[in-house]
Parts: structure tokens; sequence; C-alpha cells
């Protein structure tokens, strides 16, 4: 039987979609581990009874299975949703629990056989004569196809979820209160208990369930797909009155605290990691928990952009008396801020256009537009499917 035929087989033997209750030990597809033994059994056999000539081209085959394989993985990752979709396709098609658990047992098996790779090379190279052995050659495999699958899939984790979370923060920031109204500030408004509480479910189970040496790559991706969407959802309200953009920085400093501990979910005890008691934990497999160490980049870019959304929150709050004030505001609060966010805290504010084009006029002059930042919501183009690249790349 030759790889490709195993490969087929294991298509229709293995359970390709996870559930919480039937996530295997070692938390990777066995299907995985039944291959990589095949390969090796056969090595044993190959290099008994075998000439070089004959072991190459089998190599060949080892080759053409392994990377089959790879390919049958991203396929069944789950779809990937782009932010340009609307809101009412985000809430069709929602990323399940089952979706999640999938998804982190394709990054763990990719990263396992990318492990196993350099192994398996000094393996054939050892049962091969000076002549083959330097043709033997699985780098590729492990760096432009094992790796990148496992990359891929926690891309397909962070946009999902970050969409999810978009999705709530698009319908329920803006339609939580009236905040045109708002006569007085609370603790905290209804969408960031609601924010908390997909952090301590996802995000907790993402950390749970894959290689701890993936979680940096993952908390980054997830950030960046969380901080515009946030600001998006700001920007979706009608008018915003000066206490309500003072609630909004309330929220906004709960936010940016939430994302700050977010590299700390499911590593350090908490009542969300209770909930995950029978979930098995890669980090935990060795008996030690993995100290948490957030990188200064990821403080960094947090802080960077949640200070944009602040910034855009104290000007919203400012009291002036001449139009151009609030250009001025924006200027001392907001780094190179973009003339688009100040058109939108204008229209927030309820100027009319006529006063909006003042306002942004104004500040224009303090800071040519050569000068400004990226606005904080970038005109959007559809993004590329990033399974179906994938695939192509390794079936090309």
């Amino acid at each position: 039987i030759c790889n490709e035929a195993l490969v087929v087989f294991f298509f229709f033997l293995k359970t390709w979609n996870m559930t919480r209750n039937k996530i295997p030990a070692e938390v990777r597809f066995g299907g995985a581990d039944e291959l990589l033994g095949y390969i090796k059994k056969s090595i044993v056999r190959c290099s008994k009874i075998g000439t070089d000539d004959i072991f190459f081209k089998i190599y060949g085959e080892y080759r053409i299975g392994l990377k089959k394989y790879a390919q049958m993985l991203m396929q069944h990752l789950p779809e990937t949703v782009s932010q340009s979709s609307s809101t009412y396709n985000l809430r069709e098609k929602t990323f399940t629990e089952n979706d999640l658990v999938t998804t982190c047992i394709i990054v763990n098996t990719g990263d396992y056989i990318s492990d196993v790779l350099p192994g398996l090379e000094s393996r054939l190279r050892s049962s091969l004569s000076s002549e083959y052995e330097k043709k033997i050659d699985l780098s590729e495999l492990k760096e432009r196809v094992f790796d990148e699958t496992a990359l891929k899939s926690l891309e397909v984790l962070s946009s999902n979820i970050g969409n999810k979370i978009g999705v709530m923060l698009s319908h329920d920031l803006p339609e939580c209160r009236k905040w045109n109204e708002v006569q007085k500030t609370d603790d905290q408004s209804s969408f960031i208990a609601k924010f908390k509480e997909i952090l301590n479910k996802d995000i907790v189970l993402v950390h749970l369930l894959t290689v701890v040496h993936y979680h940096s790559y993952f908390d980054s991706q997830i950030t960046k797909q969380i901080i515009p969407r946030y600001a998006m959802a700001i920007f979706k309200c009608r008018r915003i009155n000066e206490e309500g953009a003072h609630q909004l920085q309330i929220d906004t400093q709960l936010l940016k605290a939430a994302l700050l501990d977010l590299p700390k979910l499911g590593i350090e005890e908490s009542e969300a990691l209770k909930e995950y008691s029978d979930v098995p934990c890669l980090y935990k497999a060795n008996g030690n928990t993995p100290e948490v160490k957030i990188s200064p980049s990821y403080k960094s870019y947090v802080n960077k952009e949640m200070g944009k959304i602040e910034g855009m929150l104290k000007t919203i709050a400012a009291r002036y008396e001449k139009l151009e004030m609030l250009a001025v505001t924006f200027q001392s609060v907001v780094d190179k801020g973009s003339h688009q966010d100040l058109r939108r805290i204008a229209e927030l504010r309820g100027l009319r256009q006529k006063e909006v084009d003042t306002v942004v006029n104004a500040y224009n002059k303090m800071v040519p537009v050569q000068d400004q930042g990226k606005p904080l919501i970038a005109t959007e183009a559809t993004q590329p499917d990033l399974l179906k690249k994938m695939i192509g790349k390794l079936t090309g």
C-alpha cells in the first residue's frame, strides 16, 4: 500500500470534526502518528531488502503522502469569514466550539509532524549511500507545508473568534444605551460583560489546547482583529454626548485591561479555567505550568492602538466654544491622527456638514495630510481566502 492510498484511507476512517468530549489525550489527530509510524516501518523494511535507487523512489512516495495529509488538514479547517462580510453573513456562519476544538487540533498536528520531520530525514539519510544521502531533504515540507499549516490554522482561529467578537460589538455597543442621552456613568456597559465572556470561553480553550510556543502569535493576531472592530462599533453610534463619551472612556479602560491580560487566560488560575477541567491541557503534560511572559511589543501595540481610541473619546467629550478648538483638542490627544477620524468624531458630536468641514480644514492646516497617520478604520479590501490559497500551494 502506497502512502497516498494510506492517506485516503485515513480520510474516510478518522474523525476529523472534533468535540470537546472527544479530544485525544495527545491533542492531535491520531492519523498523524499512524502515517509516521507506517513510514518508519517502511524505512526499516526497505533498508533491508531494497536498493538505493528503489529506496529513493519510495522516499518520493513519503513526500507525496505527507503533503497529501497536510492538504487534508487544511481542507478540514472551518471557513474563514473576512471582515468585509456583512453582519448578517457573520451571524449565519457561527464559529462553534467544535470548530474551535478541531482547528486547535489541526494546529498541533501540523506542529507535531513538523517537529518529527528532521529526525525522519536523518533516519532516511543514514539508510542510504552518500550518493543519495545528499538528495534527501524534508526541510521544505517542514517549513513550507506543516509549519505553514499550523500558522494558517492559527489565523483561522483568530479571524473567526475576532469576527464573533466584532459582530457582538457591532450590535451590542451602539444598542446597549442611548449614547446621546446619557446622564450619568456606570461601572461598565453591558457589552463589556459579553466581551469578557467570549474571552473566558474561546481564548481560554485555545490556550489550553494549542502548543504554548504559538500562544504569543495567536494573541497578537486576535488583538489586531479586536481593536479595529471596537473602533468601528463606536463609529456606528449615531450621536454621543459628553457623558456618553465619559462612559465609553470607562468601558475602553476595561476593554484595554482585558486585552493586556489576554495572554494569561487559560494559563493562570481563574474561575473561567475551572469550567474546562475536563479538557486535556498541553502545557500541563509535563507537570509544569509555564510562566506567562507578556512581550513588550504586545503591551506596546495594545497601549498604542487603544490610546488612539482613548484620544478619540477625549475629543468627543471635550467642551469647546469655537469649532477650531475641536481640532486643537484632537491634535493634542492623538499623535498625528487622521482627519478621517476627526471627521467621524465631529459627526458623532452632531455637527452639521459645513461645521464638520470647518473642523477638518482647521486640523489639516495644523497637521498636513501627508504627515497624518492611518485612520482607525482603514478602507477594507476583501481579504484573500487563506484556506483556498494554502490548499492551492499544497496541490501545486
